[in-house]
């Protein structure tokens, strides 16, 4: 079961969210093989105070219409598949201040980055 978070400046227009989180349901039922029905998600609204981001960090251009998506996946899916999800992104926006973070269980975190590597897929992972 992954879990989806999607923080989101306020102000957007109505049913944004959601329009993402549709899309990105579609996309790991596609690329990992999630089951259909298997959509859990937490959409979320901020202010400047609590959706934090460097507006230049490696000289990325990035504005208040930033998407951050944490999908946090249990151990057990091959890293080749997590790879194609991330591999996915780009080819769904242009925009380059669209970031996923993924959320790499600590036992397989290294072999994990080391394939995203390989594969020329840059990821911040979390819990190391």
């Amino acid at each position: 079961m992954p879990l989806v978070r999607i923080p989101l400046m306020k102000n957007r227009p109505n049913g944004f969210g959601k329009k993402i989180g549709a899309i990105l349901y579609q996309a790991v039922v596609d690329t990992i093989n999630v089951p259909v029905k298997d959509n859990f998600q937490i959409i979320t609204e901020h202010d400047s105070d609590t959706l934090i981001y460097d507006p230049t960090y490696l000289d990325i251009r990035r504005t208040d219409g930033i998407i951050v998506i944490q999908i946090t996946l249990n151990e057990g899916r091959a890293a080749s598949l997590k790879i194609v999800l991330l591999r996915w992104f780009p080819s769904w926006s242009s925009h380059r201040y669209t970031h996923l973070l993924p959320l790499v269980p600590e036992s397989s975190a290294r072999d994990f980055l080391r394939k995203l590597r390989i594969a020329g897929v840059q990821a911040l992972p979390t819990g190391m």
